[in-house]
Parts: C-alpha cells; structure tokens; sequence
C-alpha cells in the first residue's frame, strides 16, 4: 500500500485550533453530592500548560510548513524544541525561563517557528535546545488579520534559503 504524504491543510488546521487555545480551559465535574465543580488550573498548572500547548501547535505548523516545502522539492524535517533568544515571547512573564517551540531542520539550518510569529530565524543546529551564537538569517512574513502566519507562506518565505 502506498504511503500518504501528510496534508498540509489538515496540520495547519490542527496548529491553528491548538494556537488558538494556549489558555488553559476550566475543568468541569462534579463533587460527591452531584454539586457542579468548575476547577480552574492552578498558578503552578497553568503555565506549564500555556507551554505545552505553544509546543504542540507549533509541532503541528512545523509539519504542515515540512509539507509544503517537500511538495517544493526542499528536504526537511520535524527537528525538535528550541528556545530561539531573538524572540521576545510574552509566555517568558511566567517566570519558566527561555519558551521552546518544535523547529524544523534542513540540512545545516534549523528554523524554529512560534505560531503567529512574524519573524522567522534561521540557525545553525546547536545540541542543546537554546540556539547560541548568530543567525544564517531573518525572514520577516506577514501575519493574517487574526494574527496567523500561514504555513505556505512560512514554506514560500523559507524555500530560498533552504534550498
């Protein structure tokens, strides 16, 4: 059997959704009595939580970006987090240290992409997750009224340099 390739619009759709839902929901339930319970996330939940989804919906934009650009011809893959110093996020108020999110990586560069993020940098890999030294590159791509980059165009912003 023929192997899928991934679709792009059904991963930016997944990135998208989870973007769209880094705050914590409140939990629903209800107490021994039959009593609703509505339990907000703790301080100490909460962001860990807002991180964990960041991660996530930017592992979900990495593939679809990964899409495009194999769809292009450019070879890439789903790296893993990184903490790019350049980008100032507000989740870092939380006190956690550096935010990571997933990067891809072709060859000898590595891109880190934050969802709704309208700078893109390109870095050469480092072991750790925090990306030391300077970038290859900056790429800046437009945001979408609601503040979304879409993937294609990251893919389309990215192709020149990766290839």
């Amino acid at each position: 059997m023929p192997s899928r390739s991934p679709d792009p619009v059904t991963l930016e759709a997944d990135a998208r959704a989870r973007w769209g839902s880094l705050e914590p929901a409140v939990w629903t339930g209800q107490d021994s009595d039959g009593r609703r319970l509505d339990i907000a996330p703790g301080e100490l939940l909460a962001p860990i939580l807002r991180r964990v989804r960041l991660i996530a919906a930017s592992d979900s934009l990495c593939e679809a970006v990964v899409a495009h650009l194999a769809a292009a011809g450019v070879d890439a893959e789903v790296d893993r987090v990184r903490a790019n110093p350049r980008v100032h996020d507000d989740l870092t108020a939380d006190g956690r240290g550096p935010v990571q999110v997933m990067a891809l990586r072709a060859g000898d560069k590595v891109v880190p992409l934050r969802p709704g993020g309208t700078t893109v940098t390109i870095w050469p890999p480092v072991e750790g997750t925090e990306l030391t030294g300077e970038p290859l590159a900056e790429i800046t791509v437009t945001a979408d009224a609601d503040r979304w980059v879409p993937a294609a165009r990251i893919a389309d912003a990215l192709k020149p340099h990766l290839s």
